[in-house]
């Protein structure tokens, strides 16, 4: 069994930083979507309908879709 002879304070690379611009900008956009699914789950959650569903599962999840729709349609009308 070997062992690290190291001090500890060795270098390592940084994860991503030698990736070619196709991939970082594929990682920026696949970023940018998820960070609205997120965001969007994070606001369903506050809703009491889901916290306490009366339903099935199958069926609270269309709930969900629902209400993610008419969020969206009532923030594209303000905005």
């Amino acid at each position: 069994m070997s062992r690290s002879t190291g001090t500890g304070t060795e270098r390592h690379a940084v994860q991503g930083r030698n990736r070619p611009a196709s991939q970082k900008q594929a990682n920026r956009s696949h970023a940018g979507l998820r960070s609205l699914g997120e965001r969007a789950d994070a606001q369903l959650k506050s809703w009491k309908i889901l916290r306490e569903p009366r339903c099935g599962p199958g069926r609270a999840g269309h709930l969900c879709e629902a209400l993610a729709v008419l969020r969206n349609h009532r923030a594209t009308r303000t905005a």
